[in-house]
């Protein structure tokens, strides 16, 4: 299985992407195969694709901080992740990218002033609960990158507070927002996760 890794009260900034044995890695703090939990961290000014890239792992981010990046704040990949009580701020790409096949539940986040809010790909699905998203150029993208996979949902709950003058949703034929109540099915399954956080 996976390695399980733990990272609480850090700072990493200025990072850039790179390759370790011959493995690319996008993101200034970036894990593959790891499962992991990380509270009250920041990635500040990542010079590379991603501030947080994390491959093939399960998740939980509590309290933290990614802003002022080249890229993307968050990007995971074939993941199962909570996002709670995080901002994603000022970053020049997406605030969160979510793709490949990761289920995605982010809740109690200010997701605000990035060029994307969050971008849905590649048979990724994304529960977005009780968040404030605001000041984006862009609010949801939804669509199919790699033609390996295919389209991607974004379940909308109506506890979002979402701002004015960001570009309404895009999405491509094979993929869709879907407005949501919330299923105990669903909470159990990320709850799983940190029983803490989701009461």
């Amino acid at each position: 299985g996976n390695m399980h890794c733990t990272f609480q009260h850090f700072t990493i900034t200025r990072g850039n992407e790179g390759r370790l044995d011959g493995v690319y890695h996008s993101g200034m703090f970036s894990l593959h195969h790891t499962d992991l939990t990380m509270s009250h961290c920041q990635t500040i000014r990542n010079a590379g694709e991603d501030g947080f890239n994390l491959k093939f792992g399960e998740a939980r981010t509590e309290g933290w901080e990614f802003k002022g990046g080249c890229g993307d704040g968050i990007d995971v990949s074939g993941c199962r992740v909570l996002v709670a009580d995080c901002e994603m701020r000022g970053n020049n790409d997406k605030g969160l990218s979510v793709g490949e096949a990761t289920e995605c539940m982010v809740t109690r986040c200010n997701i605000h002033d990035n060029n994307k809010g969050i971008v849905v790909k590649d048979l990724a699905v994304c529960h977005v609960t009780n968040n404030r998203i605001t000041g984006n150029r862009s609010l949801f993208q939804l669509y199919r990158k790699k033609s390996m996979y295919g389209g991607s949902r974004l379940l909308l709950y109506p506890d979002n507070v979402i701002g004015p003058g960001q570009a309404e949703p895009i999405t491509d034929s094979l993929s869709k927002i879907v407005d949501m109540v919330m299923d105990e099915k669903v909470k159990a399954r990320f709850k799983a996760l940190a029983p803490e956080l989701l009461p």
